[in-house]
C-alpha cells in the first residue's frame, strides 16, 4: 500500500498537473487550481524563470545566515526544516494503524489524517477543520475553508486518495454512528479531534519510532509532513526539467500560500534542490536550452 514518496509532475498538457505521494495517498491538482495558476502566470522566458529561482534562493540564504547584512525583505523564521523520507512516512502510517484500541476508530482516524497531510501538504489545522460537506467524493475534491490567511481553496485529489477517505468515512459511520459534530475526522466518542490530542498522539508515535530533532525545532512535527510534500514536489519538477516558475506558482496555489515567495523559500529547504537549480542555471549560461 505504501510506496516511495513521489512529487510534482508537470505533464505537457497545460491544463493538467499531478502531485503524487505514497499510494493510496496520491493527489493531482488540475482544472480550477491550474486555471488559477495560469491566470496569474503569463508566459515568461526560461532564463527569467531560472534567474528568479536562483536569485530568490540566494537572497533567502543570505537572510538566514546574515540577518543583519542589509538584505531586503523580512527575515523568514524557522529557517531549518525537517524533511521526512518515504520510509519514515510509511513507518509513521504503519504505527498509526497499530494504535489502540485496535477495534476502535482511533487507528484508522490517525492513519487517514496523517496520510492525507502527507499526500496533499494540508496544514494540520486545515485537515482537522474539514467537515463532511467539504469532502466531495463524487468530484474527488476537498474544500478548504478560511485557512491561515482567511482564504478558501479547492484541493483536487487522486482517485486512490479519495478512495481512502471514502473508506474512512464508511468505517467511521459504522463504528461511531452517533456524532455531535459535522467534522470529517472524529474521535471514538464522536467528537471533533482536539488539537492537543492530535499533537500528543503524533508525539507518542514519534517517540515510538525513535525520531530525533534534525531541524530548527526541538522535535519533528506534524507540520513537517507539509514541508516534505512541498520539497519533494519541487524536486520532481526540477528533475523533469519543467519551467521552475510554472511549477512553483502551481504548487503555491495548491498548498494555499499567500505569496509565491513563500514557496520559493523551499528551494533552500534541502541541498538537492539548490544543486538542481544551480545545474539548470549553469546549462542556461552555457547556451543549453534543454
Amino acid at each position: 500500500m505504501l510506496q516511495a514518496l513521489n512529487c510534482l509532475l508537470l505533464p505537457d498538457s497545460p491544463t493538467q498537473a499531478v502531485i503524487e505521494a505514497p499510494s493510496p495517498w496520491i493527489s493531482p491538482f488540475a482544472g480550477r487550481a491550474q486555471r488559477s495558476v495560469q491566470s496569474r502566470s503569463p508566459g515568461r522566458n526560461a532564463w527569467k524563470c531560472c534567474a528568479r529561482l536562483l536569485n530568490t534562493a540566494c537572497n533567502l540564504i543570505l537572510r538566514r545566515r546574515f540577518p543583519l547584512c542589509g538584505c531586503s525583505g523580512r527575515r523568514i523564521p524557522g529557517s531549518r526544516r525537517t524533511s521526512y523520507s518515504a520510509a519514515e512516512i510509511a513507518s509513521l502510517l504503519e504505527a498509526a494503524k497499530a494504535l489502540s484500541p485496535k477495534e476502535g476508530l482511533r487507528p484508522v482516524t490517525y492513519l487517514t489524517l496523517f496520510g492525507l497531510i502527507a499526500a496533499t501538504g494540508l496544514r494540520v489545522s486545515e485537515a482537522r477543520s474539514l467537515t463532511r460537506a467539504d469532502v466531495e467524493f463524487d468530484r474527488a475534491v476537498l474544500t478548504v475553508r478560511n485557512t491561515k490567511f482567511r482564504k478558501s481553496r479547492l484541493v483536487p485529489l487522486h482517485p486512490t486518495t479519495i478512495g481512502a477517505l471514502q473508506r474512512y468515512a464508511e468505517i467511521r459511520d459504522r463504528k461511531v454512528p452517533l456524532v455531535d459534530t459535522a467534522a470529517f475526522f472524529v474521535s471514538d466518542r464522536g467528537k471533533a479531534l482536539d488539537k492537543r490530542t492530535v499533537h500528543y498522539t503524533f508525539a507518542k508515535l514519534r517517540q515510538q519510532l525513535g525520531w530525533r530533532a534534525r531541524g530548527g525545532h526541538p522535535a519533528p512535527r506534524i507540520h513537517d509532513l507539509r514541508h516534505t510534500f512541498i520539497c519533494q514536489a519541487l524536486l520532481r519538477s526540477c528533475r523533469k526539467r519543467r519551467s521552475p516558475e510554472h511549477g512553483i506558482e502551481a504548487l503555491s496555489t495548491y498548498v494555499g500560500h499567500a505569496k509565491v515567495t513563500y514557496t520559493y523559500w523551499y528551494v533552500t529547504g534541502i541541498p538537492e534542490l539548490m544543486a538542481l537549480a544551480a545545474r539548470r542555471f549553469e546549462r542556461f549560461a552555457h547556451g543549453d536550452s534543454q
